[in-house]
């Protein structure tokens, strides 16, 4: 959209107060012509944005550098004053120092005309604008480069006038009573850039049309595209990672033991053939021996991503609730993501031992499951169909757990960690069925402290790339570790 016209007017009376936090003083002048640059604000043109608070202080209209906000405005015949708020911190307590020791006590505002005129005269007088920020600046004076694009368009106009005034004789004008009214611009509309006309056209309804559908006046620029420049230099900025205030519960990701991942490729090793120990007779009889192999494993890394490209007006003049809850929603879903990773691993029959059982006793099929893992390692979880953890939760009987408590031959004698998680019950092909493993045997590698969180610039589209990368890998060392009981 156009550059939002700027006008800096000098706070003599600024008072700037450390113990309230407060910078108070003029904001412009009213019905004073700027003759250098042809423009008059009428006196209660301002209409600051309510509440007072979002009209924001800032330090040389830079809306990256916010320093406070607004809370006390007036407007009189002659002039606006306002106080600002600004909070504790070290941008706050800078511009409260330089304002009181005079290095910048200048204020200047920045606001849109929405009701306004030109002269026969072409000085343009503003009559209603909404004010939506004001500057803390060194050396207060109009922005040329703003009120310039203005004065560019009335002199290409005036230009113009001479290209497409009628050559054919008009008819006399009526004596003059009393200089004309200035015609009222429209209700603005879409941003336009000024260009020359196709077809004559009077030159002063061509230059109020523009400006009025404008909002205020821009001429054409030669663009510097992505592709030329910004395809090359610009870097993403790199803000750290992202693994915190997610309000997800990971139920299966626990199940199994994690490690950190540093490369694509991951290489171990496993035994097939451990050493054995035998009887010996002595007496200096061959002692027992047997071949030992080993296998080297290999796995790599696999992705996930998430991506959107956002208007950088949302960055810029941002709600903060509604990146609050962004980040945390994509936190989220990466948790749940790994979760049903997790689910989808240990439930793949290339992962585990098929034990075959027709019973239908949830307690029975833990214990079955329980006692084959034992075979190799100690079971520290159950993952059970959602229809035989229904009969879990609603059991009282109480002896079925001393019995699993005895059948697992723990050496605490007892059921401390060992976990009973049910399946989703939406995952109806684990119905009738029980999983029961050793969480060494299976590892989930990640990032050290999760995903990356990566935002990029995208000039050419006025945007911002706020990107995710993830990376992972689950790898079941020994399948022996676990179990899966089903009736077929």
């Amino acid at each position: 959209m156009p550059e939002p016209i700027r006008l800096q007017a000098l706070a003599t009376e600024v008072e700037a107060s450390a113990a309230a936090r407060t910078i108070t003083g003029r904001i412009t002048v009213f019905n004073t012509l700027a003759a250098s640059h042809g423009l008059t604000i009428l006196s209660g043109a301002l209409q600051p944005r309510e509440p007072y608070r979002r009209v924001k202080l800032l330090r040389d209209h830079d809306m990256s550098q916010p320093l406070g906000y607004m809370t006390e405005f007036t407007q009189g015949e002659d002039d606006a004053t306002a106080t600002f708020y600004l909070p504790e911190g070290p941008d706050g307590d800078r511009a409260l120092a330089e304002a009181q020791s005079g290095l910048r006590d200048g204020l200047s505002v920045g606001f849109m005309p929405t009701d306004f005129e030109f002269d026969d005269d072409w000085n343009l007088t503003v009559k209603a604008a909404e004010l939506y920020e004001t500057s803390l600046c060194a050396i207060p004076a109009f922005q040329d480069a703003q009120v310039e694009s203005v004065a560019a368009a009335v002199a290409f106009a005036k230009k113009q006038k001479e290209l497409t005034m009628p050559e054919t004789p008009t008819a006399p004008a009526a004596p003059a009573a009393a200089p004309a009214a200035p015609t009222a611009l429209a209700t603005p509309a879409a941003p336009v850039t000024l260009s020359t006309p196709a077809a004559p056209r009077s030159w002063r309804m061509e230059l109020r049309q523009r400006i009025a559908e404008a909002g205020s006046v821009q001429l054409a620029l030669d663009p510097i595209i992505q592709a030329d420049v910004f395809d090359e230099v610009t870097v993403p900025e790199f803000v750290g990672q992202l693994w915190a205030g997610r309000s997800y519960f990971q139920r299966y990701a626990p199940l199994v033991s994690k490690g950190t991942l540093t490369s694509q490729n991951m290489t171990g090793w496993r035994w097939v053939q451990t050493p054995q120990v035998g009887d010996y007779a002595g007496n200096l009889t061959e002692v027992p021996t047997n071949v030992v192999t080993a296998e080297s494993v290999n796995f790599g890394a696999a992705r996930v991503a998430s991506g959107h490209k956002v208007d950088r007006i949302h960055v810029d003049m941002p709600n903060p609730a509604f990146w609050e809850s962004f980040y945390k929603e994509r936190a989220d879903n990466y948790a749940r993501l790994m979760d049903g990773k997790v689910l989808t691993h240990l439930t793949t029959a290339a992962n585990y031992t098929a034990v075959v059982n027709a019973t239908t006793d949830p307690w029975e099929k833990i214990v079955i499951g329980a006692q084959n893992v034992l075979e190799f390692a100690v079971p520290d979880f159950a993952l059970v169909g959602a229809d035989l953890y229904r009969q879990l939760a609603l059991t009282t009987e109480v002896d079925k757990l001393a019995f699993l408590n005895a059948s697992l031959g723990l050496e605490e004698g007892s059921l401390n960690g060992f976990r009973i998680v049910g399946a989703p019950a939406s995952q109806a092909s684990l119905n009738g069925k029980v999983i029961v493993g050793a969480s060494a045997s299976t590892t989930l590698y990640e990032l050290p402290g999760g995903p990356i969180r990566v935002d990029a610039l995208d000039v050419a589209n006025g945007g911002i790339d706020a990107g995710l990368f993830g990376y992972y890998a689950l790898f079941t060392s020994d399948k022996r570790g676990i179990v899966s009981v089903a009736a077929a």
